[in-house]
């Protein structure tokens, strides 16, 4: 892939997020700079790419990490990105929703690795503030790649504003401590303005410096969870329940129903997911912890299910 040809894949936490709104925004800001723009979809969908078409005024082309390889994916790339000034990418449902429900294959994920893109994440914000920092945040954090192909090389621009928040990594949500990246000065001090001149307290600031200087810390939390993920599924499999098979820190499995309740009784709190789309009750989430924390659930769980 050639390191010099300008890409931007837009991405969603979910379908229906206004990823082709955001996109279609883009393209059409982008011809009314009098750029020349290509334009593609992520998957098999012919529909976003009529809308994309539409506004360039040129064939929209489709990116399939499922039908094409690396070498095919990044060939069609650069076919169709010829001649142009920039080419704008559009991702399909979730941006690590791929086959089933704890894939990533054919998803937009697996398209920025494979391409070597840089991706920025449409967020829907409605009927929310704070709390979609968290839910930015557990984008960034999901996978050990994802950094790699961060909107971070793009802060160049005065029109980009990335979020994180010290919610999930750090398990920090108590001191409600998170930043903003932004290379327009003038928009950051509108926002300082706006805000609470008491927005960050003097502990969370001595918390968020502490956290950050602890480089090491998130690469050996993910190195436990990638030890200790493989070995709690194997134990709950021992004990007769289905477990779905994913790469973050906690595992979906199915159980009885009454298994909440009856583990509420020692102590423990399971997230049931029996609200969840698709799924009833009986689905349960557990985090991927500490070897002894994992071995005191398995042990807990044999005793109720006995």
């Amino acid at each position: 892939m050639q390191q010099n040809l300008p890409r931007l894949i837009l991405a969603g936490t979910n379908s229906g997020c206004g990823k082709t709104t955001v996109t279609c925004a883009v393209l059409q800001a982008l011809v009314n700079r009098s750029l020349s723009v290509a334009a593609a979809k992520c998957g098999p969908d012919y529909i976003d790419p009529m809308f994309h078409s539409r506004i360039i005024g040129a064939k929209s082309s489709n990116l399939d990490p499922f039908f094409f390889d690396e070498n095919t994916l990044r060939f069609l790339l650069a076919q169709n990105a010829s001649g142009c000034d920039v080419t704008v990418i559009e991702g399909v449902m979730g941006y690590y929703d791929g086959l089933g429900l704890t894939s990533t294959r054919a998803s937009t994920y697996e398209l920025a690795q494979k391409t070597v893109s840089p991706v920025v994440l449409v967020v829907n914000a409605r009927g929310a503030a704070l709390s979609v920092l968290a839910s930015v945040r557990g984008f960034l954090d999901f996978l050990p790649e994802s950094e790699a192909l961060s909107a971070k090389k793009l802060l160049a621009s005065p029109n980009l504003i990335i979020l994180k928040a010290f919610t999930k990594l750090y398990g920090m949500a108590g001191v409600r401590l998170g930043y903003a990246l932004c290379a327009n000065t003038a928009l950051l001090a509108k926002m300082q303005a706006a805000g609470q001149p008491w927005g960050v307290s003097s502990l969370a600031q001595a918390a968020g410096a502490a956290a950050l200087r602890e480089a090491a810390y998130a690469d050996a939390v993910r190195a436990l969870i990638a030890d200790q993920r493989p070995r709690l599924a194997a134990g709950l499999r021992a004990l007769g329940l289905q477990v779905i098979e994913g790469s973050a820190n906690y595992l979906l499995f199915r159980a009885p129903e009454t298994l909440g309740a009856a583990l509420q009784q020692r102590g423990i709190c399971l997230r049931s997911c029996g609200n969840y789309p698709g799924l009833s009750a009986g689905w349960y989430r557990t985090a991927v912890r500490t070897a002894p924390e994992n071995q005191q659930l398995l042990k807990t769980l044999q005793e109720v299910l006995a």
